[in-house]
């Protein structure tokens, strides 16, 4: 049997560089950062939220499709200096989210292990689910970013929980990568 592969690509221009997005799947985009003559630079397993004025790539790391739960996680590219590096969730662990997985571990708890065998789920309650809502918001002159994430999603049925929170994230400063820290707070 012939597969047929259909992949959408986006093209966007910073000051100088290309993006080009290559959407995979409803859960993943490659990402491909290129110079102005076209030679790549790098191939982000993901789809870019914002670029910092100095050229570094906020970005949303692609997730297992079909996964029982989908855990956000948000990166930056310094394309100059081509440095990655993983922000979101933030390490160690914050209390706000500390919290959120102690409420997490006491339902999985309830449900008990053949649950977990019955439905193919990893158990794992710092995996929960997680989502970006909204836009990443950059305020250049306090050397910020910041944006805002959902904890839990009742209408996943592979890992229903009976309760959400909404947290806001601040990140900073803007560069170096090595140096930006995300914090959460909860929203109100």
């Amino acid at each position: 049997m012939n597969k047929i592969i259909v992949v959408l690509a986006l093209l966007f221009a910073s000051q100088r560089f290309i993006h080009r997005s290559e959407h995979i799947n409803p859960s993943a985009e490659t990402l491909t950062i290129l110079s102005p003559d076209m030679k790549v630079i790098a191939e982000l397993d993901g789809w870019e939220l914002a670029t910092l004025p100095n050229e570094t790539v906020i970005y949303h790391r692609s997730q297992t499709h079909f996964a029982p739960t989908h855990s956000l996680e948000i990166a930056v590219y310094d394309p100059v200096r081509r440095k990655d590096k993983v922000i979101y969730p933030p390490m160690p662990i914050q209390p706000v989210r500390r919290q959120f997985i102690d409420s997490v571990a006491q339902v999985y708890k309830q449900r008990g292990e053949a649950w977990f065998r019955e439905h193919n789920h990893h158990g794992d309650p710092t995996r929960f689910d997680s989502m970006l809502m909204g836009d990443v918001l950059v305020d250049a002159a306090a050397k910020t970013f910041s944006f805002k994430v959902r904890f839990g999603d009742p209408d996943n049925v592979a890992d229903p929980l009976p309760f959400t929170q909404d947290v806001q994230v601040t990140c900073k400063p803007l560069a170096p990568v090595e140096q930006i820290q995300c914090y959460e707070a909860l929203t109100q």
